[in-house]
């Protein structure tokens, strides 16, 4: 039998001194004024030695807002990879859910260990997302071993604002979001991590006046594009289209290997961040196994100097660092046409 002190305020059911558990005895009274606010009832139901379940109704009208799937279409977000790393399963599964809602392909990891061996068989990601405080390899120490591996995505921690290490994020090269976390705050970082690059491409197509069918005939390549990316490989055949180019396109290092031997390119576009094998190795077998060398220009967010080195180590012809602006994507291509099968290296 449910005492009649329950949804009274300031009791206890348990009003002796040696109760377990303290407390003023408001909560139960201030949810069930709540919940009558919103013309609802409260109920209880409880067996000694087997708990307590409290449920309640309330009527409220359907949202009107726009649901996050089509809030989602909006913008760019389908199709970009995130990682997702939580080692507290609830967090995980919830977060994974929401941002496949929005269109994202989520890969997860449960630890930092986990995450480390995913970036180390070659997967590639546009953004990482990172709970801050795991056991074993916290999220600050998750940054400094993908460094070391040269692993560029941008990172986001989240982080609870009650946790000390958080007070010292100023040690830590990536982006706090403060815990609990709010839809509205991480669809605005999302927007901005994953649209910035989309965003400058298509400023530059609209702003741009050199966009002439006509350049192909006056600089012929026969290109293969070689982009995981499928948001990113529309925006670059839409553009190489109104230059009169009909570039093959190729989703990993792997099938540009295999569609080599099928046709003679001129020009490979490489994304250097791929799946199964990335752009990189891919330039490394071209020059070691290729019975003729097409010209190979890199396309990545990386442009730090070891990344240029990298890329001329490699055998790499070329350099665009993203966002790609126009001018420098229209130079790359003159140039590529003009010279010859001689090793060139340079950034535009």
């Amino acid at each position: 039998m449910v005492s009649t002190k329950l949804f009274k305020a300031f009791s206890q059911v348990d009003s002796s001194t040696t109760r377990q558990y303290g407390g003023t005895g408001l909560g139960l009274v201030i949810s069930e004024r709540l919940i009558h606010l919103m013309k609802g009832k409260i109920s209880v139901e409880s067996e000694v030695g087997k708990g307590t379940t409290f449920s309640f109704t309330i009527i409220a009208e359907p949202a009107r807002s726009k649901n996050a799937r089509e809030q989602a279409d909006a913008v760019f977000l389908p199709g970009k990879k995130l990682l997702l790393i939580d080692d507290n399963f609830t967090n995980r599964s919830n977060m994974k859910l929401m941002l496949e809602e929005w269109g994202l392909c989520v890969k997860t990891a449960a630890s930092g260990k986990e995450t480390l061996d995913i970036v180390k068989a070659g997967n590639s990601f546009d953004l990482v997302m990172s709970d801050y405080g795991m056991p074993g390899i916290d999220g600050s120490a998750l940054i400094k071993e993908l460094n070391k591996i040269s692993f560029r995505s941008p990172i986001i921690l989240m982080a609870s604002a009650s946790d000390g290490r958080f007070k010292r994020h100023e040690q830590v090269s990536g982006t706090i979001l403060s815990k609990p976390i709010k839809p509205a705050q991480v669809y605005k970082l999302l927007q901005q991590y994953l649209e910035n690059d989309i965003k400058s491409l298509k400023s530059s197509v609209k702003s741009s006046g050199i966009l002439d069918e006509r350049f192909a005939a006056e600089n012929p390549l026969r290109i293969l594009l070689a982009e995981d990316n499928l948001i990113n490989q529309k925006l670059a055949v839409r553009i190489l289209n109104k230059l009169g180019y009909h570039p093959d396109v190729a989703n990993d290092g792997v099938e540009a290997l295999e569609m080599l031997p099928k046709k003679e390119y001129d020009l490979i576009l490489m994304d250097v961040l791929m799946p199964n094998l990335d752009g990189l190795e891919t330039t490394k077998k071209i020059r070691r196994e290729g019975k003729y060398r097409p010209k190979i220009v890199a396309m990545t967010a990386n442009a730090y100097p070891e990344d240029k080195e990298a890329c001329l180590a490699a055998g790499m012809d070329g350099y665009l660092s993203k966002p790609i602006q126009m001018e420098s994507f229209i130079a790359a291509l003159k140039e590529m046409s003009r010279i010859n099968n001689t090793k060139l290296f340079k950034q535009y």
